[in-house]
């Protein structure tokens, strides 16, 4: 049959999409790029946001008349909601997927069925899309976030061992992988349950022979912060991209009390000056909650003047929305023309520092890798995997250049051959 896989949602989803497809190829499927020409339409869900879940409840109504599996966190924590979208649409739960197969099979067949139960099979799997592959490290997470669906999705922190993470590494480098994505819901607590840590798996994987770079995935940051000479020590290989997303969600402690994250703003601040101390060009990738029930003015202002002293050069902006069965859906929301307009402030604020940071790279030489094509030319990551445009073909994939860059944007770097 031919299938067609739409990802909603991060890394982490992205790298299960990838298992999926390569079970259903080995099955002898056929993975298509477009919906238009499929048999059977897998749509893997994400229910981080209420923007995320209204959109992937719509695309299900529209695909009424299509036979659908429905992957993924939203199946797990809202099957109720998803059947009511597309009520035949078989639902995969987030540690189903295993039963892909039979899913589609129930889909063919025009028959209802849910796998929602846990299927824990050991497996060693790498996918490489083009030249990237993504790597789960854990699932689930040891934070209990007032506001989070996610904790009801994957669950409580499983760390995959140390020796099938390295396997699937040096799979992946054989099948011509040049960047290594390491993604779970917090790379940061990877390894506590199997007294392990990340800082140990990645002295094993700068290790491996070959000439490649590795991804850190989001870490929230007490992890960071209560381990903080070990993190900063494991980016010092040259494998490493200087690269570290930690999403501090507000600048305000009282908030950061209310919302159940463990540590405070002094924490973030001092985990991004050393960091920068260490490794001035470093990348600093964040996320804020705007409008969070509880967020006062004051709060507000306290998220603007945090990020003014820790210029991320990357930040992730969310309005808050509820999510139902969290602790922070029952609070009372704040107006939404308010949430609005605190999240224009601050947008306007993140692109205006995203600029200045990139703009002090022009005139400046870097080592750059080709990482997936784009319009004009070929998408590359620099060491600090800032994205880099330069004007080449597809067939640069894979390969490492020296690049000048002569402009910049808030999004990206653009460059020319040295």
């Amino acid at each position: 049959m031919k299938i067609y896989i739409k990802t909603y949602g991060c890394t982490f989803n992205k790298a299960d999409s990838d298992y999926m497809s390569h079970l259903l190829k080995r099955s002898g499927h056929q993975i298509v790029s477009g919906e238009e020409g499929a048999d059977i339409i897998v749509l893997n869900s994400c229910a981080v946001k209420d923007a995320t879940e209204s959109k992937i409840l719509f695309k299900l109504r529209k695909l009424r008349n299509r036979k659908v599996v429905v992957a993924g966190c939203l199946s797990q924590v809202a099957p109720e909601r998803v059947l009511k979208a597309h009520p035949g649409a078989v639902l995969l739960g987030t540690n189903a997927l295993d039963k892909i197969n039979e899913a589609v099979k129930c889909a063919e067949a025009g028959v209802q069925k849910s796998f929602l139960e846990h299927f824990d099979s050991p497996r060693i799997f790498s996918a490489v899309d083009g030249v990237i592959s993504r790597i789960q490290i854990s699932s689930g997470c040891l934070s209990n976030c007032s506001y989070c669906l996610t904790k009801f999705a994957r669950g409580s922190l499983k760390s995959r061992a140390p020796e099938i993470i390295l396997e699937e590494i040096k799979n992946a480098l054989r099948r011509g992988a040049k960047e290594i994505e390491l993604t779970a819901q917090d790379t940061g607590c990877y390894g506590v349950d199997i007294k392990s840590s990340l800082p140990k798996l990645a002295s094993e994987i700068v290790k491996i022979e070959g000439n490649f770079k590795v991804r850190i995935g989001m870490a929230n940051p007490q992890y960071v912060y209560n381990s903080l000479d070990e993190f900063i020590e494991m980016f010092s290989s040259p494998k490493i991209y200087k690269f570290i997303h930690i999403p501090v969600q507000s600048g305000s402690n009282k908030v950061l009390k209310e919302m159940r994250r463990a540590y405070t703003t002094e924490q973030f601040l001092e985990i991004v000056k050393r960091f920068r101390k260490r490794f001035p060009e470093i990348t600093i990738a964040t996320d804020v909650i705007v409008g969070y029930p509880t967020e006062t003015e004051k709060d507000f202002e306290q998220s603007i003047k945090l990020l003014e002293e820790t210029r991320p050069t990357i930040t992730n902006i969310s309005k808050f929305s509820k999510r139902p069965g969290t602790d922070a859906a029952k609070l009372k929301s704040i107006r939404s023309q308010t949430v609005d307009e605190r999240s224009r402030i601050v947008s306007k604020l993140v692109r205006k520092i995203s600029f200045e940071n990139n703009k002090k790279f022009v005139g400046k030489k870097m080592k750059v890798l080709a990482t997936e094509v784009a319009k004009g030319g070929v998408a590359c990551r620099a060491d600090n995997y800032l994205t880099v445009l330069l004007p080449l073909s597809g067939n640069a994939l894979g390969k490492f250049f020296d690049a000048e860059i002569t402009n910049a944007t808030s999004c990206y770097l653009a460059a020319k051959l040295q």
